[in-house]
């Protein structure tokens, strides 16, 4: 009622304002109007970016197009038939599947698991929380080069704890009498390192959702179901799972759509191999269509993961509950430590072995005798100097940082009035528009990449950062609107309709005292933009390969790896160096961050 008494005092001042001064039908007041063109730049950008190049890559599937032969000529369903017969595709089919269900499965369990301690206070949340965010923060390809170093075929320092515990090296070791166990050169341990590896890099983000829907329940309905005498049990399948389903959906969602489009891990950690046992659609559509040259049938592969997509996104996940119930059996504070140390030292260990590499001399770190975690000589800067010294590491620095930048002010220009419209001003149409622009941040790069590097060339852009800048708002623009459209609809209408009664203008509202209130929310969008361009791999991969050019994501993978030759030291010195700055912000945003997705998901 009192939400009507508002509406008509603003419209009433309005009305008066109009009459008497002449601005009645200013586009600043007149909300159908303003709505449509805040929205409008978001909405052009995403049909622009996105829905041509969809419709580009169909074409290019039933074309017979080449890098060498760019002329568009159709041959329907061929190209869909060769691949059909072509036993890697089918073998990338099936580990696709295999490495998104196993690895998503894991993720939702574990994610579930964290997020639930991490809902109890205790001494040193903080630091673990912090931990925890760690893989999230760095460049996967840098994240993934760090575990390529720890599954080295000689050097790993698992197979250093197997042989020291008596399990591997020996007549009658429990995993045989070889030093080494070959992590990437054996088939089903290639593929446990790859689903090892991306669970490791999801799970601080699947976490994140999660304690954003434990945090979404109100605490007085959980405690008056304790009283009523309501079993943890009970509470938990009656109350906890249905009211964090929307947030779980967001998660399962999440996770399914990084699993099946994700290219750095594979391509990074085996390349498919070996003998393409890890390969999957996404890395085998780069392989075929971007290094092949083969840009038909590179769309054709990209394409078939598309209906799987699109039913995930329409129909959502359920959560069939039952992890609770294992994490009720904690033990006391001991049982909660241990959960979370464990947890802290997975997402951690990777970042310390970066310092152990980064520091140490390279008779020491190419020793497999020695005791890998610690400092068995005196440590040396040799290889921060190399790094920063002999190698383009702070051009790639000041690219990433550029290029972030650029997309970040573009970003939010497009979705703060987008967000903002769709959360106050828009009705029921606004509800399906938004989760609309939000769908599209679904659409998987691998569909993508290949008619966008063909659109590059055409304007001329190959080999430029502004390919990036133009391309990567693709997928922080309908992210991030989404994400603001909830920290919009926790500011409260009365301040906006108070400031209108004072003689405000409806953009003046927004512009004068909602954007400072929601600074916080929006800061939190700016840090989640930036993450998200310093991550992006396929799209550098696809359009620079000038040295100076590059940004961390693939300079540091790509320019410090001559052949069969890694810099170790050099390249843990780098992936350290790109991780901290993130790394020691995010912290102070991550409850910010949570919040948004409360509001989005579950209102």
């Amino acid at each position: 009622m009192s939400g009507t008494v508002g509406e008509q005092a603003v419209n009433g001042t309005i009305e008066d304002r109009g009459v008497n001064g002449g601005e009645r039908g200013a586009i600043r007041d007149r909300v159908g109007l303003l709505s449509k063109l805040m929205i409008a730049p978001a909405v052009f950008y995403v049909a622009a970016m996105i829905g041509f190049p969809f419709v580009l890559a169909l074409l290019y599937s039933m074309s017979d197009v080449t890098t060498g032969d760019p002329a568009l000529h159709l041959v329907g369903l061929r190209n869909f038939r060769a691949i059909l017969e072509d036993p890697v595709f089918l073998l990338s089919m099936k580990n696709t599947f295999f490495f998104a269900i196993v690895s998503q499965v894991l993720v939702i369990l574990l994610s579930r698991v964290i997020a639930t301690a991490l809902m109890k206070e205790f001494r040193g949340k903080w630091l673990a929380r912090f931990l925890i965010m760690l893989p999230w923060t760095a460049p996967i390809s840098l994240g993934t080069i760090g575990w390529l170093w720890m599954l080295d075929s000689i050097f790993s320092p698992f197979d250093w704890v197997l042989r020291y515990a008596g399990l591997l090296g020996t007549p009658g070791a429990l995993l045989g009498p070889d030093l080494n166990l070959y992590w990437l050169g054996v088939p089903a341990l290639a593929m446990a390192s790859v689903v090892l590896v991306h669970v490791w890099r999801i799970l601080p983000l699947a976490t994140v959702i999660q304690l954003a829907g434990l945090s979404s329940i109100p605490r007085d309905l959980l405690e008056a179901a304790e009283v009523d005498g309501a079993t943890p049990w009970r509470r938990t399948l009656e109350i906890t799972i249905p009211l964090t389903l929307p947030i779980i959906s967001i998660a399962f969602l999440f996770g399914l759509v990084f699993t099946f489009t994700d290219v750095t891990v594979v391509y990074v950690l085996t390349r498919g191999g070996p003998i393409h046992s890890t390969q999957v659609l996404s890395t085998w559509t780069f392989f075929k269509g971007i290094e092949g040259g083969d840009l038909a049938q590179g769309a054709a592969i990209s394409l078939f993961l598309f209906p799987v997509l699109a039913g995930i996104a329409a129909d959502g996940p359920e959560e069939r509950g039952g992890v609770m119930k294992s994490v009720r059996k904690m033990l006391g504070r001991g049982g909660l430590y241990t959960v979370v140390g464990s947890f802290a030292f997975f997402g951690a260990f990777p970042f310390y072995w970066m310092v152990i590499a980064t520091f140490k001399r390279d008779h020491d770190l190419f020793n497999p005798v020695a005791n890998p975690f610690l400092f068995n000589e005196p440590p040396t800067l040799d290889h921060l100097k190399l790094l920063l010294f002999d190698t383009h590491f702070v051009t790639y620095l000041a690219n990433t940082f550029w290029v972030g930048a650029a997309v970040v002010v573009i970003t939010l220009a497009a979705a703060v009035p987008a967000a903002y419209s769709l959360a106050r001003w828009a009705r029921g149409w606004g509800e399906t528009l938004g989760i609309g622009i939000f769908l599209t941040y679904l659409v998987p790069p691998t569909i993508l990449f290949i008619p966008l590097s063909r659109f590059a060339g055409a304007l001329g852009l190959q080999e430029s950062l502004w390919s990036l800048i133009l391309i990567y708002p693709t997928f922080t623009i309908p992210f991030c609107t989404w994400l603001l459209m909830g920290f919009f609809k926790t500011i409260p209408k009365d301040i906006e309709e108070q400031a209108m009664i004072d003689g405000l203008s409806r953009l003046g509202a927004m512009t004068r005292v909602v954007l400072p209130l929601g600074i916080s929310g929006i800061l939190t969008v700016v840090v989640f933009a930036f993450t998200l361009s310093m991550h992006e791999f396929i799209y550098a991969l696809t359009f620079i390969s000038v040295s100076v050019k590059k940004t961390v994501s693939i300079g540091v993978p790509t320019e410090l790896v001559r052949g069969d030759v890694f810099q170790w030291g050099p390249l843990m010195a780098g992936e350290l160096i790109a991780s901290i700055p993130v790394a020691v912000v995010y912290p102070f945003f991550l409850d910010r961050f949570i919040a948004g997705f409360t509001m989005g998901a579950v209102k």
